[in-house]
């Protein structure tokens, strides 16, 4: 018997391009000062952190899902505590 798979693939056939990895630009600790002692263009603006509305963004959702899970916790709640009265026959 012989295998449909006796020849082996022509591999200067193959199109695809080879694969390559992407190395990630690494940021320094210390900043990159000009000529004259001062920062360069993107460095130069202080970060100040989260805006106001940002923050009140994160404050409103975590409130929000807080408040999903509690009334998913007390219908849960509700529904075992309906089982036991009719399971005990109170």
């Amino acid at each position: 018997m012989t295998s449909v798979l006796s020849t082996p693939p022509n591999v200067s056939e193959i199109t695809s391009p080879p694969a390559f990895a992407a190395i990630p630009n690494t940021i320094d600790s210390t900043p990159v000062t000009g000529s004259s002692g001062t920062m360069n263009g993107t460095q130069q603006q202080r970060q100040r952190g989260l805006r106001p509305g940002t923050i009140a963004g994160i404050i409103f959702g975590d409130l929000a899902g807080i408040k999903v899970l509690a009334m998913i916790f007390c219908y849960v709640y509700q529904i075992r505590k309906r089982r036991k009265k009719v399971v005990t026959g109170q």
